[in-house]
């Protein structure tokens, strides 16, 4: 199936999006690439696998209090759920509405990271460091509240669609020999991070995004920060995208 898994190469920042034939995937243009589908699932030499791929989309379907899941929060636009499993570094899912966005450009917005870097206020830096055949590795310093160290990441991360053309990333920690430990930072570790993007059933021009977090942060952290980095990240990262592309990006485009 042309449509099982793809892999996604980012390019020009004012770039556009390419309709392809009906049913086929979206191709988006950035600063250094195309974001071109590619059938087949991940290869050998890929460190995400299948049964990454399989575990992320059971973990987006399971809401089983008996598993371990317990919703924290409920809105209109926003459900987070957080799993107690015995594990002492939780996994975040949040299941988020963007109305009036429409798919196209919620993967713009997320897959061209010099587009990203502008909205997303958690980062201070997002680097694409390697492409390979099917998958990237990625570096990013995430801004951590108060006098608390700031953390990076280095993550090897999958971008596909699946057969019901639900577009997704799924990722998990890498290394790289560019992105050595930074003295002034504290080195992370994903565990597992993961993301579905799909049109909203009743309305095609708002979009529906699920993530899933799950990140050790090493080191000590006060309870009240961790709590907010865990629990709150998904609601501020749906509020500050909707809120980027109604205020900034429309306008941008409008304009030319």
């Amino acid at each position: 199936n042309r449509l099982a898994w793809v892999r996604l190469r980012v390019c020009r920042l004012q770039g556009k999006v390419i309709m392809a034939e009906s049913g086929s995937p979206i191709i988006i243009e950035g600063p250094r690439g195309q974001i071109i589908p590619n059938s087949g699932e991940p290869s050998e030499s890929c460190p995400i696998t299948s049964e990454d791929i399989k575990l992320m989309e059971a973990e987006f379907e399971c809401f089983d209090e008996a598993k371990g899941w317990k919703r924290l929060s409920q809105t209109d636009v926003a459900e987070v759920w957080k799993k107690s499993d015995g594990s002492p570094i939780p996994l975040i899912k949040g299941m988020l509405f963007l109305p009036d966005v429409p798919l196209t450009k919620v993967l713009e917005l997320v897959l061209v990271l010099e587009r990203r870097i502008l909205w997303d206020t958690r980062y201070s830096v997002l680097e694409d460091v390697e492409k390979y055949d099917d998958y990237s590795t990625l570096y990013w310093s995430v801004k951590i509240q108060g006098p608390t160290t700031d953390r990076d990441f280095v993550v090897n991360m999958f971008y596909g669609i699946n057969k019901n053309g639900v577009y997704y990333l799924c990722g998990k920690n890498g290394t790289h020999p560019n992105k050595p430990e930074v003295p002034g930072l504290v080195r992370g570790e994903t565990i597992l991070t993961g993301m579905q993007l799909y049109p909203d059933k009743d309305d095609p021009n708002s979009t529906r995004v699920n993530i899933l977090l799950q990140d050790d942060i090493k080191g000590y952290i006060p309870k009240f920060i961790s709590n907010a980095f865990y629990g709150k990240a998904p609601v501020q990262w749906r509020d500050t995208l909707h809120k980027y592309y109604h205020d900034v990006y429309k306008h941008e485009k409008s304009e030319k």
